[in-house]
């Protein structure tokens, strides 16, 4: 008998000691944090944007006086998600005129992968902005 209580308390103590020690080691979930970029084209042509990453390629528009905007959690982003940030390489035409390559290496101020202003930072939330100006165009004349 005596036993038997020896082993029912026994058996209440580690129940109880797991409950606690198991409340405790609760997984915590970072928040996610985001990227705001805004491609701006005040260059007076139409911009074109091929982005290459590994074997994808997504291609976007951006007229004059227009802007693209992407928004991705940082941590998130894969190379097929045609993010200009996350880039191999990129191809920016003007007017189907001049063009600019670029790869992620590239240390051009005119390299929109790496060269971007730092806008606002929120919470868990960074705005950037790039500007596509008439020195764009005329940079992508001279390669």
């Amino acid at each position: 008998m005596e036993r038997k209580i020896i082993w029912t308390l026994l058996l209440i103590i580690g129940f109880f000691s797991n409950s606690v020690f198991l409340s405790s080691c609760e997984k915590k979930i970072d928040k996610a944090y985001f990227e705001n970029r805004t491609y701006e084209n005040q260059s007076s042509f139409d911009v074109n944007i091929f982005v290459f990453s590994n074997k994808y390629t997504v291609e976007y528009s951006i007229n004059n006086n227009d802007s693209l905007v992407q928004r991705f959690e940082i941590e998130g982003v894969s190379a097929r998600d045609g993010i200009i940030r996350s880039a191999d390489s990129i191809t920016i035409t003007f007017n189907d005129e001049r063009t600019s390559n670029f790869d992620i290496l590239d240390t051009s101020r005119f390299n929109i992968i790496r060269t971007s202003e730092l806008i606002k930072r929120e919470k868990n939330e960074y705005f950037y902005r790039y500007t596509f100006t008439i020195d764009d165009y005329n940079y992508a004349g001279m390669k």
